[in-house]
């Protein structure tokens, strides 16, 4: 709008002095130039000052809409934990039911598990705050193969307790670089979305996931499968959609969305989503 503007005075100032000098323009015309300058001039400061607020405006919304993500995703993502702790409580409360003894060992145990699992609550917030705020990056070098079985040690029990049997087939030297919270993050949203999903379909096999990471062609694949009864919605790839969730009530739909930004913006990797035999299918590629 604003190069319009400009443009309209040039040509008015090149009319006036072209009829000045040529003498050959009227009067009355060189006034409604002059006019129209001194009004387009003063448009001009207008817009100006209106677009200086709008940019004002622009920069408060994106500002509020970064901390409403970290909030969101900082409570999505504290469900994970707070059901680590809920299965562990739930495992120490059976046993005592059954009067089951309980050593020092398993004490010693349990409260390191839910030390850590504090820790992690912690943590969470800190990821999602240099996510989201892209402050500062934590950029080492990551095993995926030590990663990944570290994710399915912390969430164990939440695995134990849904009878989900965890299959693994790892390759040796799968080494990126990057945020091992990130990878963490997005190992844990697509193990425990499976885990929804066999609550939510009730199949009557064993439920099971299937975790492969290997190599090709220089490039690291990660491919999570499970038998929970598939994905429903349609076309697949919506369901890499913020606020599009097949928990039927219960869920955000963040999980997903954050896991594909984190993939695609801290790993240039991608991710893929398909409907196997029984189940569904997420594939990474990390380049």
């Amino acid at each position: 709008m604003l190069q319009v503007i400009y443009k309209i005075i040039i040509i008015n100032l090149i009319l006036l002095v072209v009829g000045i000098i040529t003498t050959n323009i009227i009067t009355s015309l060189t006034i409604i130039i002059i006019l129209n300058t001194i009004i387009l001039i003063n448009k001009i400061y207008k817009l100006e000052g209106e677009n200086k607020e709008l940019d004002k405006m622009l920069i408060l919304q994106a500002r509020q809409n970064t901390i409403v993500n970290i909030l969101c995703n900082v409570l999505h993502d504290w469900k994970i934990p707070l059901s680590r702790i809920g299965a562990i409580n739930t495992a120490l409360s059976l046993k005592l039911k059954l009067n089951k003894r309980i050593s020092n060992e398993e004490i010693e145990r349990v409260t390191t598990k839910i030390d850590s699992t504090l820790n992690y609550l912690s943590k969470t917030i800190d990821t999602f705050e240099n996510f989201f705020l892209n402050n500062r990056r934590n950029s080492f070098q990551i095993d995926l193969k030590e990663s990944i079985y570290e994710t399915i040690e912390f969430i164990s029990d939440i695995l134990e307790i849904n009878q989900i049997k965890i299959n693994l087939s790892l390759e040796d030297n799968c080494i990126i670089t990057g945020d091992k919270n990130y990878i963490s993050h997005i190992l844990m949203n697509l193990v425990l979305n499976s885990k929804e999903a066999f609550l939510q379909n009730q199949t009557n096999q064993t439920n099971q996931i299937n975790i492969r990471l290997f190599k090709s062609k220089k490039q690291i694949y990660i491919n999570i499968s499970d038998n929970a009864g598939g994905i429903t919605i349609n076309p697949i790839g919506k369901i890499f959609m913020p606020y599009k969730t097949t928990k039927k009530n219960k869920g955000m739909g963040l999980g997903l969305f954050t896991v594909k930004q984190m993939i695609e913006k801290s790993f240039n990797g991608i991710i893929k989503a398909k409907n196997i035999k029984n189940g569904a299918q997420f594939i990474i590629i990390i380049k």
